[in-house]
Parts: structure tokens; C-alpha cells; sequence
């Protein structure tokens, strides 16, 4: 064994900790592929809410992290709570089952078909407030969609579809959801001739008119009156309802009605009688609390999310207030074990990590020390061996594996352990993680290739849902392979059948260009690659082959990519030589300008150099290029003009262009 393999050990930890802080999300709205998401977890997101954590990033959002923290206490989320939990999840990620149809357009298809007229588009539900800042209000809800659609279907089963009652309450119920965006109707008294439960409707439908067109004094007088009225169906709701439009007339018309509404609401939750809207009254008092007294909501959303949501309704809006209501002015998060774990990941607070562990043995408080802790750390060899029982039952384990791995000084304990790791059902993200500690502790050629080909779970923020059908080369890999692997290895990486044949495809021609540069880069090459813009002697992350840069930038723009430089694999020979020489060459547009121009001087008569001349003139223009690169352009398009200037390549060539201008 030699001396680096030697002190190779001892360097691993550090080493791979230098690589997994590597990747992460940009953060910026673009299209770039990611391998995993460092604010969310993988796409769908139900898995992580049945408890697929993978592997947790400080940078989750908080909604993500209070999840993890009941997964990981043993305290996992009942079936009602995760209910809940997806709710709010789904609604504020905008990802929804493709099979889950809007209430809207429920409404829309069934109002069109009643009509019998064409469905054309579900109605605008929101309200804009203020044009200038930009603020909105939900107007009307899913659920009065809902509502709305088992009222109808019920008055078309009673009285039929083309019957002069069911037109009389559609009629009606269309001026109603007309003031859900913009509209200022009011809706016309009943005629006295309509069925007693179309005229009992019309009074309902009146009042919310009044509701979704903001006149929120006429419409808590209807709905006041429909709760004192003992013969009206609407008699419960209307109660609920008339405290619902003290809340709005109070947050959209600036007018105090908390208290009368708080009073009113806890009215409600004592009567028995009422109990059908007790989970509606509780939410709409949660609320007003969050309004009046945003600190006491949040600690009582705090306990809640501890000892569990009794529905799916307390759960979603237990983790919707608690996470909302964290950054509000006049909020401080307190110490409660929730939140104290949640600040402690995402500060990174090793010392009160390891404190809390010390003290309790909760595996959140684990898994929050070994996120941070480092290789050098007194604590690292303490950690790994608390962490060593640490199952792949348990909600932990990725997470704990993955950095087992990080703080790992012994490469044999290391393969081990991301052997274990692979060997388990993980998320995606998960496994393209495990795969990059995997390659930079590769033995051979043929292992580290094994662990290259990755799955993009995503754009930016988005998740790709599907886009990317095959597995595609990781940035770090394409450093190795661009900078450090010697061409005879490049060769026979593109015969190896564990990469997918259009990345095999890709290395080959990389490896048979790099050849060729590093034997005879002569103009016969030149001029072949003049007329090949796309020829390169390197491979480009995710495949990316179509992008608009022509031929390569100097070689040791390839040493690392967006600024990251990953650690060298140990089985990798020394390379130094040829990417000496090929440094050398400088970029591929400087490169083939300088060849060509010999070649204009050497052999003036040879018909291809003007059109190679055009060609590497033209392509400068989309070129990544070198210190040399625009004055070699500049000097390529004087012998143009002046030595072939009949030719048509002289003619059709009006400029030469600075590199990437």
C-alpha cells in the first residue's frame, strides 16, 4: 500500500464532509436539476408524510420539520393527523393528486350540465383587495363549491333538472358565486309561487351575496335573522355563518368584532346541539386568538402538535398557525421540546444537540447532533457509537446513516455502512446522496461508475414529476471524469453497460476527441471540429448536450462545477501529464483559430482554411473561450478578408465576435 492510500483514512471524514456540503439548492427561481431539495422533501410529498424521511435538511420549512420531529419521537402522526398534515402540505406546495378535481370545477360541470349549456372553465374564487399591494382574500371557499353542488343535486332529485324550481335556484346561486372575484349583486326575494325549500334557499343565497360582495353589515343581518328563524333549514349554519361575517367585516373592513365573535363562537362549542359545526366554530375561534393573541395561539398550537390533533382538521391547522405565526411580530418561540428541536436543526447548536441527548435520549436530539457535528469534533466518536443501533425501521435511518458516513474515518466502516444503507427502501434524493459518499470512497473504475447514474428529483424548487425518464451524470462525476480520469479510463467507462447508453455514448466521444487532441491536434482535426460545434472532449452534468456553447472552455474550467471542487476518488491514477498538455491547447475556440491560422500559413492554398477560418470565426461568437481567444478572432477574420476575401466564406463572414459576447 502506498503512502496516500496509507493517510487516506484518516482524511475520509473530512474529506466527505467537504463533498456533502456541496450541493444544495439555488436559491433562485430557475430550471437548474437538482438531486435533492434543500427546503422540501421529495415529491409526493405523502411519503414523507407517512414517514419516508430520507434525509433531513436544515433548511426544510418548519411545517416539514414538525413531521419529522413526531416520526422521529416515536410519536408518529395518526392516520387523522397525517390527514391533516397532507392538507396543508398540499395546499401550500400546490401539489394535488392529478385524479383530485377543484370544487370549483365540480360545481362548474355540474351548473353547465343542469344548463345544458358547453363547460367551458371553473370560476375565479378570489377577491383582490388592493390592487397596489397586491392583496387578496379567498372569497369563496371549497366548501361553498361543495355545499353548493350537494344542494343542487339534492333540488334536481327532487324536482328535476329542467323543473321551474331547480332554474329559479340556479338562477340564484350563479349571482351568488358572481361576487366571488368582483361582482356587486344583490339577490332578488323568491317569487311566493316556488316550492317553501326554493324560497328558504333564496334567503340563504341572499345573505351570501351579501357575504361574497363584502357588505358585511347585510349580510350578517341575513344571516342573523336565518339563526333566529326555528323553521329555517339554515337555522344552525346561519349561527355559524353570522360570526364567520363579524371575523371578515373585522380583517377586510377594519371594523372590531373580535370579541362579540369570540364570545359567540364559544357559545357555540357549549352547545350540544351545535356539535355538526364544533370543529368549524374551534377552527374559526383559533383563528380570532391568532389575531388578538398571536403568542398564546402559538404555544397552544405548540402543545397541540406534542400530544396530537384529535382530526384532520385540528391538525392542519394546529401546523398551519404554528408555522405561520413563528416569524410574526410580537411571537416568541418558546422552549417547548418541539420548538426548542426545530431551532437547535436549523441553527445548528451541536453543544445543546448533544446537551439534550445526554439528557433524554430522544433520537430527535441525535439526529439534530450528528447533522452538525463534525469529523474533528471530542463528541464525532461518541455519536457514531450511539448511533450505531439505529435501524432501517426507524423513520432515522437514512439520516443517521448518511452522516455515520460523514464523520466515518475508517473507509472499510464507511463501505459498510453505505452498503447497509442502499440495501434499504429510500427516497430518491436519499439514495443520489448515498451514491455521491459512495463514488468518492470507490476502489475501482467499475464501482464508482456503479454509483454514478442519479435521478432528478426536481427543478429549482419544482419537482420534475416524471420529466426525466432515465438516470443522468451528477456534477461531481463530471469533474472526474473531465479533469482527473486519464482518456484510456475514459475509453473504457464508455463500454461500461452500468451507465445508460446515451452517457456511455457521450464519454466515448469524449474519450475518442481527447485522444485524438492529445496525439496529433492537428488542422485536420481542427477543421473537423470547426464543422462540429457540439464536438467535445469533455461530458457536461445531467447530459446537458444541447446547450448553445461551442466546443470547450480551457481545461481547467473542468477542475470544478458552479465553484464546487469535489474530493479525488483514490483509485484515480495520476493525470497530471495529459491535462498539463491539454491545458496547453486552451480553449476549443482558441485552439482551432491558432490551428487554422498556422495552417493559412503553412499551406495558404489548402481550400478548407477559409471556411475554417468562417467557422471558427462565427462560432467564437458562442464560445467559451480563453485570455487568447478574441484576439485570435480578431486576427482570424483580418487574413480572412484579406488572403480569400473572393471566397464565399470572406463574403458571408461580416464580423468576428468577442467569446460569449
Amino acid at each position: 500500500m502506498d503512502a496516500r492510500a496509507t493517510a487516506r483514512p484518516l482524511k475520509l471524514a473530512i474529506a466527505i464532509a467537504l463533498l456533502c456540503a456541496g450541493v444544495a439548492t439555488p436559491c433562485s427561481f430557475d430550471s437548474e436539476p437538482m438531486l435533492f431539495f434543500t427546503v422540501r422533501p421529495d415529491a409526493p410529498i405523502e411519503r414523507y408524510v407517512e414517514g419516508q424521511l430520507g434525509i433531513l435538511q436544515p433548511g426544510y420549512a418548519r411545517s416539514h420539520l414538525v413531521i419529522a420531529f413526531r416520526h422521529l419521537s416515536g410519536r408518529p402522526p395518526s392516520p387523522v393527523e397525517r390527514q391533516g398534515f397532507l392538507e396543508l402540505l398540499r395546499h401550500r406546495l400546490g401539489e394535488y393528486p392529478e385524479e383530485q378535481v377543484l370544487p370549483q370545477e365540480t360545481w362548474e360541470r355540474l351548473r353547465t350540465s343542469v344548463r345544458g349549456v358547453e363547460y367551458k372553465n371553473y370560476p375565479d374564487s378570489s377577491r383582490v383587495l388592493d390592487d397596489e399591494e397586491y392583496t387578496w382574500i379567498d372569497n369563496c371557499t371549497g366548501d361553498a363549491f361543495t355545499t353548493a353542488v350537494e344542494t343542487l343535486n339534492a333540488r334536481v332529485q327532487t324536482f328535476g333538472a329542467k323543473s321551474a324550481a331547480v332554474a329559479a335556484w340556479l338562477d340564484a346561486q350563479e349571482l351568488v358565486f358572481g361576487n366571488c372575484s368582483d361582482g356587486d349583486v344583490s339577490v332578488p326575494d323568491a317569487e311566493e309561487s316556488l316550492p317553501a325549500i326554493i324560497r328558504a334557499d333564496r334567503s340563504y343565497q341572499k345573505a351570501a351575496a351579501h357575504f361574497y360582495a363584502m357588505r358585511y353589515d347585510d349580510a350578517h343581518e341575513g344571516f342573523y335573522t336565518l339563526a333566529n328563524d326555528a323553521k329555517s333549514p339554515y337555522r344552525d349554519v346561519s349561527r355559524l355563518l353570522a360570526v364567520r361575517t363579524l371575523i371578515r367585516a373585522t380583517t377586510v373592513a377594519s371594523e372590531d368584532h373580535l370579541q362579540q365573535a369570540q364570545d359567540e363562537l364559544r357559545e357555540i362549542l357549549a352547545d350540544r346541539g351545535m356539535k355538526r359545526y364544533h370543529e368549524s366554530a374551534w377552527g374559526l375561534l383559533a383563528y380570532t386568538v391568532a389575531l388578538r393573541a398571536p403568542q398564546q395561539r402559538f404555544d397552544d398550537a405548540a402543545r397541540a402538535l406534542l400530544a396530537g390533533a384529535p382530526s384532520a382538521r385540528h391538525a392542519r391547522t394546529e401546523l398551519g398557525d404554528y408555522t405561520t405565526l413563528w416569524e410574526r411580530e410580537g411571537v416568541t418561540p418558546g422552549n417547548d421540546e418541539l420548538t426548542d428541536w426545530i431551532r437547535t436543526f436549523q441553527n445548528g447548536d451541536v453543544a445543546h444537540a448533544l446537551e439534550r441527548w445526554k439528557a433524554t435520549k430522544g433520537t430527535p436530539w441525535l439526529v439534530a447532533a450528528l447533522t452538525h457535528a463534525k469529523p474533528t469534533d471530542a463528541a464525532a466518536e461518541k455519536l457514531l457509537q450511539d448511533s450505531a443501533n439505529i435501524t432501517p425501521r426507524s423513520p432515522a435511518y437514512a439520516h443517521v446513516a448518511y452522516h455515520r458516513v460523514r464523520l466515518m474515518r475508517d473507509e472499510a466502516a464507511a463501505h459498510a455502512e453505505l452498503d447497509r444503507a442502499l440495501a434499504a427502501a429510500l427516497p430518491v434524493s436519499a439514495r443520489n446522496q448515498f451514491f455521491e459518499q459512495r463514488r468518492f470512497i470507490a476502489r475501482s473504475l467499475q464501482e464508482y461508475l456503479r454509483h454514478t447514474p442519479v435521478t432528478i428529483v426536481g427543478e429549482g424548487f419544482e419537482p420534475t414529476h416524471g420529466k426525466y425518464t432515465e438516470n443522468l451524470l451528477p456534477p461531481d462525476a463530471a469533474v472526474v471524469i473531465n479533469y482527473w480520469m486519464p482518456v484510456e479510463m475514459m475509453a473504457a467507462a464508455a463500454k461500461d453497460e452500468s451507465l445508460p447508453e446515451l452517457l456511455r455514448s457521450q464519454i466515448g466521444g469524449a474519450a475518442e476527441l481527447r485522444a485524438a487532441l492529445l496525439q496529433k491536434p492537428d488542422f485536420d482535426l481542427a477543421y473537423e471540429s470547426a464543422q462540429r460545434t457540439y464536438y467535445r472532449p469533455v461530458v457536461r452534468p445531467f447530459n446537458r448536450q444541447t446547450e448553445r456553447v461551442h466546443w470547450w472552455c480551457p481545461f481547467y474550467h473542468y477542475a470544478t462545477e458552479d465553484g464546487v471542487k469535489p474530493p479525488r476518488p483514490s483509485f484515480l491514477p495520476d493525470n497530471d501529464a495529459e491535462m498539463e498538455k491539454l491545458n496547453d491547447l486552451g480553449s476549443g475556440a482558441s485552439w482551432l483559430l491558432r490551428t487554422t491560422l498556422e495552417r493559412a500559413r503553412t499551406h495558404p492554398d489548402d481550400p478548407r482554411v477559409p471556411e475554417a477560418l468562417a467557422l471558427a470565426i462565427e462560432g467564437t461568437r458562442w464560445a467559451c473561450g480563453d485570455e487568447e481567444t478574441d484576439a485570435l478572432a480578431e486576427k482570424a477574420f483580418g487574413v480572412l478578408k484579406r488572403r480569400y476575401a473572393k471566397t464565399k466564406w470572406a463574403k458571408q463572414t461580416k464580423y468576428w465576435y468577442r467569446a460569449g459576447s
